[in-house]
C-alpha cells in the first residue's frame, strides 16, 4: 500500500502542472486528484484498522492457546495428585510415596 503513495504523489505533481499551465479540463483534473488522495488516505486508515485488529485476534488466540495448554497442564496434575491409590503393601506404598515427592518437587520447580 505504501508502494501506491510514490504513484499518488506523481499524480499530485502532473494535476499542479496541469492546472499551472490552465489546462481546459483544470475543475475536472482537481477534483480527480482530490477524490484519489480522499480515497488513498481513506484505504490507508482501513488498512490501519484492518492490521490492528488482526494483531489483537492473534493476540487473543495466542491467550486461548496458552489457556489451553494451562488447563491441560493442571488437569494432568489433578490426575496425580487426586490419586486415591494408597498401596497394597509396603513396597507399593514406598513406590507410591515415592512417586507423590517426585511430583511435589516437579510440580514446585514448574511453578
Amino acid at each position: 500500500m505504501e508502494n501506491f503513495n510514490k504513484k499518488i504523489k506523481d499524480l499530485a505533481a502532473l494535476c499542479h502542472g496541469l492546472v499551472s499551465r490552465g489546462h481546459f479540463d483544470s475543475v475536472n483534473i482537481r477534483d480527480k486528484q482530490t477524490a484519489i488522495e480522499t480515497k488513498y488516505r481513506d484505504l490507508l486508515e482501513l488498512s490501519a484498522a484492518r492490521r490492528r485488529k488482526l494483531v489483537e485476534t492473534k493476540k487473543l488466540f495466542e491467550f486461548h492457546r496458552e489457556v489451553e495448554d494451562v488447563e491441560a497442564w493442571i488437569t494432568e496434575k489433578n490426575a496425580v495428585a487426586g490419586s486415591e491409590d494408597y498401596g497394597t503393601d509396603i513396597e507399593h506404598v514406598q513406590v507410591t510415596t515415592h512417586g507423590m515427592l517426585c511430583f511435589c518437587f516437579m510440580f514446585i520447580n514448574e511453578l
